[in-house]
């Protein structure tokens, strides 16, 4: 989580099922953990939004080893859960 968004990195980009649906339709249900809430999807530019993306992919490669691919953000409806909130 990031200044109240959540973010995905689809490994294979638009080829993703997913990545395609939200393409379709932003609208989204999500669950963290036991937490669920909607939001709105939407993939990152990967020019307007440079610096946003490489601030993700950083945080995934230091937290998985891996930060390569589409980076999608999720913007909840309503402030998240407080237990939504992933450790960064």
């Amino acid at each position: 989580m990031l200044d109240d968004r959540f973010y995905i990195i689809a490994e294979y980009g638009e080829r993703a099922a997913w990545v395609r649906n939200v393409g379709a339709n932003p609208r989204v249900s999500v669950r963290v953990g036991a937490e669920r809430f909607t939001a709105r999807a939407r993939v990152l530019d990967a020019r307007a939004d440079a610096e946003r993306r490489g601030e993700v992919c950083a945080r995934s490669e230091t937290k998985y080893g891996w930060g390569d691919g589409l980076v999608v953000e999720l913007t909840p409806d309503v402030t998240p859960p407080s237990g939504a909130a992933s450790p960064s």
